[in-house]
């Protein structure tokens, strides 16, 4: 057995022996940190979700969590902050030319077009011959 796994399991171990009928909720926390993705914990008052979270939290040098409460008044802009739309796009159109970089430029234009992205040709850059005229950045 690995020394993470030994960990792991230890860590499942405690954490069930000091939270009772949580077993579900124990395996999703600790699924969350070894697949290193976010956990949400729904529940009524008192079923243990931020202990649980604390928990962990505890066991773990250096983990970090933040817990807020949240009620059917609750709206994602106290979650999250506000909702930019340009600065959403921008990310969006940011990951779509990281993503493109492994094709051929005319293949990288075209998805650019495609999801409404400008693309300024280089000076000397030959225009594709399926588009309008180009235009030159300098």
């Amino acid at each position: 057995m690995t020394d993470i796994l030994s960990k792991v399991l230890a860590l499942r171990d405690d954490l069930q022996a000091n939270l009772l009928e949580r077993e579900a909720a124990i395996e999703a926390a600790i699924l969350a940190l070894v697949t290193r993705e976010h956990a949400l914990f729904l529940g009524p008052s008192g079923s243990a979700k931020s202990l649980l979270v604390r928990a962990v939290c505890d066991r773990i040098e250096g983990a970090a969590y933040f817990e807020r409460l949240v009620t059917k008044f609750s709206t994602p802009e106290e979650l999250f902050g506000p909702l930019s739309l340009s600065a959403l796009v921008d990310d969006v159109m940011a990951e779509l030319r990281f993503h493109l970089r492994k094709l051929e430029a005319s293949s990288q234009r075209r998805v650019m077009r495609t999801y409404g992205a400008r693309y300024d040709y280089l000076k000397g850059e030959p225009a594709d011959a399926d588009e309008a005229p180009a235009t030159t950045a300098g």
